[in-house]
């Protein structure tokens, strides 16, 4: 059975639940492809999708969560929303036009990207290079994104355990995934491991 990890800034915790602990629109897909049977994201992600449906109208979301690949997408860490796909193009413009001007919502992309949805992302912390890449991680730090660099370093062969906190565990097998690509040896993830190991 799936578990979905919802992250809380405030609390800096998980709480774990299954997908009919959702909010009905993300329950059928969003986070259907779930990655070893788990899949994560933060609270803020669902108060957004919670501002959409009280004021444009429930919306179905197609694509939350995706397991993490190649490149930096925020849909690895669970942050971002792919809807309206099933909706006309003039309530799909006005979908669009609602996500813009919510302040929960960190960056819309633009029609001639995502034509036949509606792409949203919240953003949980700052991204550690300019643009909307991933932040800077070190021992301490809590979160979807760490549930994506733990998931990265598996998937490149350096196992460590999937808790979305970086604990030691994780800094051991950063730092032999480092060594491995010639990188300077270092218990965090900054921009250069980012863009090394999501290639």
């Amino acid at each position: 059975m799936a578990r979905i990890f919802i992250y809380d800034h405030h609390t800096e915790k998980f709480q774990c639940v299954e997908p009919r602990g959702l909010p009905a629109g993300l329950r059928a897909q969003g986070f259907a492809r779930q990655y070893g049977g788990i899949a994560w994201t933060d609270r803020r992600l669902l108060l957004a999708y919670e501002a959409v449906c009280a004021g444009f109208g429930p919306v179905d979301v197609e694509t939350c969560f995706r397991p993490p690949g190649k490149g930096q997408s925020a849909h690895y860490a669970g942050l971002a929303l792919g809807m309206g796909r099933a909706l006309s193009r003039e309530k799909r413009q006005a979908l669009r036009k609602f996500c813009l001007q919510c302040p929960l919502f960190s960056y819309v992309e633009p029609p001639y990207l995502t034509p036949a949805w509606v792409h949203a992302e919240v953003q949980a912390a700052p991204p550690c290079q300019p643009g909307r890449g991933y932040p800077f991680l070190k021992a301490g730090s809590a979160g979807p994104h760490v549930f994506t660099l733990q998931a990265l370093l598996n998937q490149n062969g350096f196992p460590c355990l999937l808790t979305g906190y970086f604990t030691q565990d994780t800094a051991c097998a950063l730092l032999s995934y480092a060594r491995s690509k010639g990188l300077p040896a270092y218990p965090w993830a900054d921009g250069r491991l980012w863009s090394q190991i999501t290639r």
